[in-house]
């Protein structure tokens, strides 16, 4: 057997040994000792600190999200009736050709929803925009704005 082999092995076997037995604590992180590890570890701490920051921002609906209409659903506490939602009503007709020429000027409300595969948001307030960007989304892509309503999740 020639000395590459019989390392190979032993390599192996240690491997298996690791795999078959209990479970190791993972090793103790050791601090850097050079300066670009150390710069390293201070640019990824400070990367987690602000991604807790942009977190907690984006729970108390202090984000506003870009979302895509079709992942987001109807409330069955919708607060409009179906008919001031089609092409016919004149109100909701000049909410699209103001949506089409300015944007959208003030966000819709969400709240995160799990029970759903097909939506990960549901409308809180803002329904006739949803439908007015549905619409428009149908014609081009849109992005509706949208901030996170934090008191709505336990409703």
């Amino acid at each position: 057997m020639s000395k590459r082999e019989d390392i190979a092995r032993r390599v192996l076997s240690s491997l298996q040994q690791q795999g078959a037995g209990a479970e190791t604590s993972p090793r103790a992180a050791r601090p850097a000792r050079t300066f670009i590890g150390q710069v390293g570890e201070q640019m990824t701490q400070g990367f987690a600190a602000r991604v807790e920051v942009l977190e907690k921002e984006r729970r108390d609906g202090g984000v506003i999200l870009a979302l895509d209409p079709k992942r987001i659903r109807r409330s069955a506490q919708a607060n409009r009736h179906e008919l001031s939602l089609i092409e016919s009503d004149e109100d909701f007709s000049a909410l699209k050709r103001s949506l089409m020429r300015d944007g959208q000027i003030m966000p819709i409300s969400v709240r995160a929803v799990t029970d759903d595969p097909e939506h990960d948001y549901e409308v809180v307030y803002g329904h006739r925009r949803h439908e007015a960007a549905l619409q428009l989304d149908r014609e081009c892509p849109f992005k509706i704005r949208a901030v996170l309503d934090s008191a709505a999740q336990d409703l």
